[in-house]
């Protein structure tokens, strides 16, 4: 199936109407819109977090394609009704699992864990040889770098795919990271936007044969 990920909005609704203006002009064909969290534009504000988790979800409405999310690290609202990945889902014969653990950031967010814990939420996903996870944490060394050079994802993810090989690992958060990389087998493809300067930032995504082309508009 061809499915389009992207993430990080945070509430910036031109980003929100390229998005829209995009799948009805160019991105014909897509089957799914993948959104690796980070709906929400302020911390704290749960409130502002509802109303762009709305604007985002009126925006997977007018679609009319499947729409799935899962929350990132400033997300604090509790998600309810359609489009929300809460568990292993089937979708035109692909098997899409969420995975929303973060791990600690300097910030205090929203379901923030050490790698420790990190490691045990891990071993919840069971086996997921061949299907595609879509969270919001890169793993280390991959897709994870901040400006500084540093690279802040999570070894326990990076260990976990490459004992598990999950087909894709869809992710966001860090924002100066948006590209591609592998670890053994696993593509992993951080999806975020640069909502600072309005831009739309994605993958389209051949399931099956794993050619992905980036988009930014």
């Amino acid at each position: 199936m061809k499915i389009f990920a992207t993430s990080d909005i945070h509430g910036n609704i031109e980003i929100m109407n390229k998005l829209r203006a995009s799948i009805a002009n160019e991105l014909l064909g897509v089957e799914l819109i993948v959104f690796c969290g980070d709906a929400g534009a302020r911390l704290g504000d749960i409130a502002g977090q509802q109303r762009d988790i709305a604007n985002l979800r009126d925006v997977f409405q007018g679609l009319g394609i499947e729409c799935r999310f899962v929350r990132g690290n400033i997300d604090g609202f509790t998600p309810n009704g359609k489009f929300y990945l809460n568990a292993e889902e089937e979708i035109a014969g692909e098997s899409f699992v969420p995975f929303e653990s973060i791990l600690k950031t300097p910030f205090g967010t929203h379901r923030e864990v050490d790698e420790e814990q990190m490691h045990a939420d891990l071993q919840g996903l069971g086996d997921c040889c061949g299907k595609i996870i879509v969270a919001h944490n890169p793993p280390f060394g991959a897709v994870d770098k901040v400006p500084s050079g540093a690279n802040v994802g999570s070894h326990s993810i990076a260990d976990w795919i490459t004992k598990n090989a999950p087909k894709i690992w869809l992710c966001g958060h860090v924002h100066e990271s948006f590209g591609e990389s592998k670890i053994g087998e696993t593509l992993v493809l951080n999806c975020a936007c640069d909502n600072g300067n309005d831009l739309l930032r994605g993958w389209l995504v051949d399931t099956e044969t794993l050619i992905h082309s980036k988009v930014c508009v």
